[in-house]
Formats: C-alpha cells, sequence, structure tokens
C-alpha cells in the first residue's frame, strides 16, 4: 500500500455522488497514529488487487468515499500490526469504523550466526538477489516487524514437510527470498511444491489444505495452507 498524505482539515470536501464511511485509527494505549497507510482490494482486469485509498482527514477522522457496495479495508502503521476489516457503504449513510491497531512489540532477535546453517545460507542466497552486501548485512537492515515475520516463516517452514514428517522440509525447497513483507515472504523454490503437496493431496496424505489465493494478486491459484488446528495456516 502506498503512503498517504493526510492532511487536518475541520471538514473535508465530500463527493455526494458517492458512498462515504468515516474511519477513526487509535493504537492500543488510545493515541492517534499520525503516519497511516490505507487500500482496498479491488477487481481490476479479471484479478483482485490492493489499491491505496486516498483518505481525506477531518478534525478527528479520516473520510473514505466509494460507490456503494462492500469492500475490504487495510489499514496500517509503522511499528503496528496491519488490520483488515470488511466496511459497507451505503448511499446516504454515513457510519463510523472504528479501527485499533496494536503496537508490534520489539523482540530480542538472535544474532546472525546463531540462526540456523540452512536459514543463514537462505539469508546468503538472498542477499544479492535483494541488494544487500551480505547475509548477515541483509538479516540486519529488515525492520522489526519483516525481520520477525521472516523468522516465523521460515521457522515454520524448516517444521513443515509436505507429507507428515516425512522427508525433506518446505525449507529445503527454497533457495532464496526476494521479497520480505510484513505477513509474507516471496521466494524462489529448487523444488515444485505445488506438484508434490497436489500429489500427496491425491494420496490422501498432505498436510496442507487448497485454499482460495483471490487475495494472493501475485499467486491466484496453487494456494494451499497447512492443517492447524487454531485454523489458521
Amino acid at each position: 500500500m502506498g503512503e498517504q498524505t493526510l492532511r487536518s482539515c475541520a471538514m473535508p470536501k465530500l463527493d455526494p455522488k458517492l458512498a462515504t464511511v468515516r474511519i477513526e485509527v487509535t493504537a492500543g494505549s488510545g493515541e492517534t497514529p499520525e503516519d497511516i497507510s490505507a487500500g482496498t482490494a479491488l477487481i481490476r482486469q479479471g484479478k483482485l488487487q490492493r489499491t491505496p485509498l486516498k483518505l481525506q482527514k477531518g478534525t478527528i477522522s479520516f473520510f473514505w468515499q466509494m460507490q456503494p457496495g462492500r469492500y475490504p479495508l487495510f489499514v496500517s502503521a509503522e511499528d503496528f500490526h496491519e488490520e483488515a476489516i470488511f466496511v459497507d457503504f451505503v448511499k446516504g449513510v454515513t457510519p463510523l469504523v472504528h479501527v485499533l491497531l496494536t503496537p508490534v512489540h520489539n523482540p530480542r532477535f538472535p544474532a546472525f550466526q546463531e540462526l540456523s546453517q540452512k536459514v543463514r545460507t537462505v539469508f546468503e542466497n538472498s542477499a544479492s538477489v535483494t541488494g544487500a552486501a551480505s547475509g548477515a548485512g541483509l538479516f540486519e537492515q529488515l525492520s522489526r516487524d519483516r525481520k520477525a515475520a521472516a523468522l516465523n516463516i521460515l521457522a515454520k517452514m524448516a517444521d513443515t514437510h509436505v507429507v507428515g514428517t516425512q522427508g525433506p522440509s518446505v525449507l529445503d525447497a527454497v533457495d532464496n527470498v526476494y521479497e520480505f513483507r510484513r505477513d509474507r515472504v516471496h521466494a524462489l523454490l529448487v523444488r515444485n511444491l505445488q506438484e508434490e503437496i497436489e500429489e500427496a493431496l491425491r494420496q490422501g496424505q498432505s498436510v496442507f489444505v487448497p485454499v482460495s489465493g483471490l487475495l494472493h494478486k501475485d499467486f491466484p491459484s496453487g494456494s494451499y495452507k497447512t492443517k492447524e488446528k487454531d485454523k489458521k495456516g
């Protein structure tokens, strides 16, 4: 999502032809974050794509205008977790939508040399792809939220096998990570995991289940999640 410049004013000029919602964004401790990014997901050219929102700021609120309908709203700010909710736009009604952002805590990260050999190798392979000087340099330059996401996801990959606990892990299929995000990583693989997962599914032995990939604009098909007791993959 692109950064938006939000200017404070008494009341923004709104388009009467559109439906409007009023948004209040606060942090877990009650303050109002200043650097807020917001976006929605729209179908464009047959694909679902995230689109930055042009929010207009009033004295204490942001105003978002769209054609009537239901839209996903993604709100984030630096050092806060992203929140995602669905918002209903109805002509002639201006509901108040309250978004509470949870701060990202400052964890103690291990030193690069404390990481497993396989994870260090992934970072080393990723360094030149991302333009970093070295694997250790890439690890250190990641923001706290991206570093936490990368370590959690790579640890999950190392602990996940296509079939139960047998054979190579998912992490063994990763050559490098070419993009680190706040909630995911994009990696180049040395094996075709999609084919392996689909074959395991046909045999009834996979730890993965197929899910919709519509919200992943770069990978709209072949989306799978691991089976989890708490329904999260």
